[in-house]
């Protein structure tokens, strides 16, 4: 999913553009909607060793983050696959202050929001 998926969300939330609805809105919607709820879906995370994985992604627009667990699938003809399933997403718009942050410590500072997020999980 790409950075510029959502920010026609991010339009209409900061500015009064009720009854504004345009068909290109609508069809990012409808991308956005299709892409979540697409294949692979969301996994419960399997608590029995398999390793985690957090994505991050930071700009000057927000953070964003992707927890994510590795599942062997057993195919018929006896080869295993390891397949990567995510489990849960978060992201935030970043504030006046995080805007100004070098994109190095963007990174970081996604990084921290991640794993305070996922802390549960992980």
């Amino acid at each position: 999913m790409g950075k510029g998926k959502f920010a026609h969300q991010k339009a209409l939330r900061d500015h009064s553009l009720e009854g504004l609805w345009t068909r290109e809105h609508q069809k990012v919607f409808l991308d956005v909607k299709a892409t979540l709820t697409s294949a692979p879906v969301l996994c419960s995370p399997i608590f029995d060793g398999c390793p985690f994985t957090i994505t991050t992604d930071g700009c000057k627009q927000g953070f964003a983050g992707i927890l994510s667990q590795h599942h062997e699938t057993n195919l018929p003809k006896g080869k295993t696959v390891t397949r990567r399933h995510p489990i849960a997403f978060t992201s935030k718009r970043t504030s006046r202050s995080e805007e100004k942050y070098k994109p190095f410590l963007s990174e970081f500072a996604t990084l921290k929001f991640s794993l305070d997020k996922f802390s549960d999980i992980i």
